[in-house]
């Protein structure tokens, strides 16, 4: 069973993603990327392959407002990250409820301009259209009302119960766990932009005998040495092309 990621998989959200952070981190509500000052985008989305939790925008996200005397490309190591996350002393839980209620004021707001934000990636998106509703499975750290409403919008079809979201700070190993309790369909191919969610899954999952295989998204949110790091773990890597060849071979077989 194929299991796919959302952002950074199947839609490009990167830009309504820092205005979101940007609006959380300093309770403003801008509604466009040239609304937030300096280099404070750039700096923000060249690091953003380092959050897993959305929550964890929040800290990255500050640390970038104060930083904007620095190279808009300039990227943090993991070990530089982890000290700027490590700082933070709001709960994670109360950092990702507060992203998504962020976001829903947005929506609220100006529905157009924050599907503006958004796009989906192709060709993946359209060979996913065309692909039976009920075997698409969504496993993301996105809220599902904001996954939803963009999948409605965008023409893709799908299972509302398919869509295991990251409402409440829920884990995608916690969700893993539940589709595999209902669905009961092992091995699962999973892919994601994010190398650290993909590590974190083996690391759970693939102790005993191989659960999961794991798909690094090339053209997401992938950062520095993500590729090589991925290939020496026996990660599979691949294009949109590649996913969509192996979506074709399930289908027929």
């Amino acid at each position: 069973m194929l299991i796919f990621d959302f952002d950074g998989v199947l839609v490009n959200s990167i830009d309504e993603i820092t205005v979101t952070a940007y609006n959380v981190t300093t309770d403003k509500l801008v509604m466009r990327l040239g609304d937030i000052p300096g280099t404070v985008p750039s700096r923000f989305q060249k690091n953003r392959f380092h959050v897993q939790s959305i929550g964890d925008v929040v800290p990255l996200m500050h640390w970038c407002i104060q930083n904007d005397h620095l190279d808009p490309d300039f990227i943090l190591t993991r070990e530089e990250y982890l000290s700027i996350r490590q700082q933070e002393t709001a709960p994670l839980i109360d950092r990702v409820n507060g992203f998504f209620s962020t976001r829903k004021r947005f929506v609220e707001m100006d529905e157009e301009r924050w599907l503006a934000l958004n796009g989906p990636f192709q060709p993946i998106w359209d060979a996913l259209k065309k692909y039976p509703s009920e075997t698409v499975i969504l496993l993301t750290n996105k809220n599902r009302a904001a996954a939803i409403h963009l999948c409605r919008y965008f023409g893709l079809i799908l299972k509302e119960e398919n869509v295991y979201s990251g409402d409440d700070g829920i884990t995608k190993i916690e969700n893993l766990n539940r589709i595999h309790q209902r669905l009961d369909h092992a091995p699962y191919d999973f892919i994601d932009d994010s190398l650290m969610n993909l590590r974190e899954l083996d690391l759970h999952f693939n102790r005993k005998e191989p659960f999961l295989r794991l798909i690094l998204a090339a053209w997401g949110y992938t950062g520095p040495g993500d590729e090589d790091t991925a290939r020496s773990l026996g990660y599979a890597i691949f294009s949109q092309n590649d996913l969509i060849d192996l979506m074709c071979r399930r289908l027929s077989s």
